[in-house]
């Protein structure tokens, strides 16, 4: 008898394969004290971006602004990478924080910037609206140096509208 008619799979649309699939991959240099910026389809450097003493680095949730440690500075280079902006791959604000900043996370929401500043073991909290220093807490027991941070917790256990960050010391210890 005759067959069932067979599902149709619908035709790619007009150049959906040979889109580029990333466009901007960063990395720190820390020898030439550069971020440098690659093409992520093909690693080819696309561009240089001068910084005292690049350490580690974190990309906002919105993808606007890449936030870099200068270990021996004492400060936060934070770099414009939005394409559609004037200042695109500009240092835009140098933020000044604890003694030797390494670890480096947004929170998730996007609402604060988190530096963990090895030589005081303190933890830098930066505003995400003016990019200030908000507050600055002690942690750990030597060199605070990495860190991870939750979204807030609105829906979840007692809805307590906070999130917490986990960091991680010399010592081993998690804070």
């Amino acid at each position: 008898g005759p067959s069932s008619p067979q599902v149709s799979i619908p035709a790619c649309n007009t150049y959906q394969l040979r889109q580029q699939v990333g466009h901007f991959l960063y990395m720190v240099d820390e020898r030439s004290n550069e971020l440098v910026v690659l093409n992520s389809n093909r690693m080819t450097v696309l561009d240089t971006i001068a910084l005292p003493d690049p350490t580690e680095l974190a990309i906002d949730p919105n993808l606007n602004f890449l936030a870099v440690t200068n270990r021996n500075t004492d400060a936060v280079s934070i770099v414009d990478i939005n394409p559609g902006s004037a200042t695109f791959h500009q240092v835009v604000k140098t933020v000044a924080v604890g003694d030797q900043p390494v670890g480096i996370a947004w929170q998730p929401d996007g609402e604060d910037l988190l530096v963990c500043n090895a030589g005081d073991s303190s933890l830098s909290i930066i505003s995400a609206f003016d990019l200030n220093v908000r507050k600055t807490v002690q942690v750990g027991t030597r060199h605070a140096f990495a860190l991870a941070v939750t979204p807030r917790h609105t829906n979840f256990g007692s809805q307590s509208n906070v999130y917490y960050a986990w960091i991680l010391d010399a010592a081993g210890q998690v804070w």
